[in-house]
């Protein structure tokens, strides 16, 4: 009998791996495709698993086909959950009663006609409502108590299950990364023939029962870095054109999904508008008080707004991933970023375990509360008492510090993913990534975080973030030249002031000062500001004064200088790719 194969697709999601999406044997390449998708659009981590059995064999392989970003060592396995009778009862519930108040709403609204309807007519009208709503309620309570990935995970083998995870967690030494296959759809990678070696489980996933001859994962020779990379991504596409593509019929759970989608937003919209409001509400009442919500401040509130979160979620009685997924979106509503509302809602948890974290949070419950019962305004004032204290660093205990910052900025990001597509932009996107990782090596720098279309570094003096900033346009100004459709232009600030470091993160004023000098500068340029400027002495720095400029964001109107710099003159004969970035280069040093 033919080997049953299939290409699974696991992503990172709240601290888990979870199984994405599970495609035929024949669509390998679409998998692969999917995760790389996955994770430039998100930033967390994917990877590519082909699990193939041998049913006369009693044999299984599980091999590694791809792996995208790097997943955070305490990432989990997929959770194996065991209460469907009690989900599935949960689905039938909700949808009866939600059957119910539709039925009698129509009943209501359908009672003048009751006596002109011919026999039986009106109450077979009544049971068809009924039965519609509750088919469309199951569907819509379908999606949110049996998600797809679940479903799919379960229906896996626990030999299946133990065997992914120590592929997926574990990392065995014997589990190796395939080479990519080509580019070209509908063709077949060549794998090598499965190989026998006997290799004991991690304890936690030692299994007392007897389990059939498994063919461990299967050793594939190791394609070098940046060979792969460039290779896989000459056939780079979107996920639009995976969409586009021929594919197998999607399975029921998967349609059953899609069909519901629609009905669980609307269903949601209620909730989802009213936290948003209160969103609005708070930030509306913070404002009247300040100019701009600084960093600090901001986590501060989405702390306040995850509490209140909990209070729709409780009321509604959804389950957590929906709790989670309506605090996202509230985040983006009222200004944050997509990538970091996303980490945000990660570190909830261990956020929820902290004193100070707990007192905002329950602090947001109770104001939340409020809200439903209609006294907003009774709890405005006291938010922005504790937002203040909050980031108050002499409360708090924050060690001030002077630091020297580099900020990089994407120009006109939004409007290159309107005209090369996302998979493009995010080309250009990993361009940027490596010419700012390798000046941060080169010149002792520290990768504190991902803006999106931007990075923020520290350095341990100007000098070396201003020689940074250099090397950085330098290589941008390269890959443009051979890139001309999918250019990289760059704005970078460079900053040396006060700032106090916690959780992971700068905050202070001079995080606020370094946003308006780099916005002031022009395309390709580099601005400094006065305190890293007069920190750059030698004849390797040449300075424009560009005068007094009012910061964007604010009122301050601060003494900014462009930095001069010289164009990359390649030592590698070709176009330009963002995996050359950081090599060595012919030009002379500025």
């Amino acid at each position: 009998m033919k080997a049953i194969t299939y290409n699974e697709v696991y992503v990172v999601k709240l601290g888990r791996w979870a199984l994405h999406a599970r495609l035929s044997s024949s669509e390998q390449n679409q998998a692969i495709e999917l995760a790389r998708a996955f994770e430039a659009d998100t930033g967390r981590a994917s990877q590519v698993i082909e699990e193939s059995l041998e049913p006369e064999a009693e044999r299984l392989t599980i091999r590694v086909i791809a792996k995208y970003g790097q997943a955070p060592p305490e990432t989990k396995g997929p959770a194996v959950e065991t209460d469907l009778g009690s989900r599935i009862f949960m689905v039938a519930l909700n949808s009866f009663g939600i059957a119910a108040i539709i039925t009698v709403i129509m009943a209501i609204m359908l009672s003048s006609f009751r006596d002109a309807a011919p026999g039986n007519s009106f109450n077979v009208l009544l049971m068809f409502t009924f039965a519609a709503a509750f088919l469309a309620a199951g569907l819509t309570m379908v999606k949110i108590y049996i998600p797809v990935e679940w479903v799919l995970w379960r229906n896996k083998s626990a030999e299946s299950q133990r065997r992914t995870i120590e592929a997926l967690v574990y990392g065995k030494s014997d589990t190796a990364t395939a080479p990519e296959p080509s580019p070209l759809w509908g063709s077949e990678p060549e794998a090598p023939p499965p190989v026998m070696v006997d290799a004991a489980p991690p304890p936690e996933l030692a299994n007392d029962a007897p389990a059939p001859a498994v063919a461990e994962t299967v050793v594939a020779p190791e394609v070098p870095a940046a060979a792969r990379e460039t290779n896989a991504d000459q056939g780079e596409q979107t996920s639009f054109q995976i969409g586009a593509s021929p594919a197998a019929a999607p399975a029921p759970a998967e349609s059953l999904v899609e069909a519901a989608a629609g009905m669980m937003d609307a269903l949601l919209e209620k909730e989802r508008a009213q936290l948003n409001a209160f969103a609005e509400a708070c930030v509306a009442g913070l404002m009247a008080t300040r100019a701009q919500l600084q960093a600090f401040e901001r986590v501060g509130l989405n702390l306040y707004l995850a509490g209140a979160a909990t209070v729709v979620s409780e009321r509604g009685a959804f389950p957590e991933n929906v709790r989670l997924d309506l605090l996202r979106k509230a985040l983006v509503h009222t200004g944050t970023h997509a990538s970091i509302a996303e980490a945000f809602v990660q570190r909830l948890d261990v956020s929820a375990q902290r004193p100070r974290f707990k007192q905002l949070m329950d602090a947001g419950h109770a104001a939340m509360t409020a809200h439903v019962d209609g006294n907003t305004a009774a709890v405005l004032p006291v938010l922005s008492d504790l937002i203040k204290q909050w980031a108050d660093p002499n409360i708090r205990g924050a060690e001030i510090k002077k630091v020297t910052f580099l900020l990089t900025d994407i120009v006109g990001s939004t409007a290159l993913t309107s005209k090369i597509g996302n998979s493009g932009a995010q080309r250009v996107v990993r361009a940027h990534n490596a010419a700012a990782r390798a000046a941060c090596k080169n010149f002792r720098g520290t990768e504190v975080k991902h803006t999106g279309d931007g990075m923020l570094l520290t350095f341990p003096d100007a000098a070396a973030a201003a020689r940074a900033a250099m090397e950085i346009q330098s290589e941008g100004s390269a890959y443009a030249r051979d890139n001309p459709d999918a250019p990289l232009v760059m704005r970078i600030g460079v900053h040396t002031g006060e700032a106090s470091f916690e959780e992971g993160e700068y905050y202070g004023p001079a995080l606020s000062f370094l946003n308006g000098v780099c916005a002031a500068a022009g395309d390709s340029q580099i601005f400094l500001s006065d305190e890293a400027k007069n920190r750059c002495v030698g004849p390797a720095f040449r300075f424009q004064d560009m005068g007094k400029r009012t910061l964007k964001g604010s009122d301050i109107s601060a003494q900014v200088h462009k930095l001069e710099w010289t164009p990359k003159i390649k030592a590698v004969k070709g176009p330009l790719e963002y995996t050359q970035i950081g090599g060595k280069s012919s030009a002379p040093g500025p």
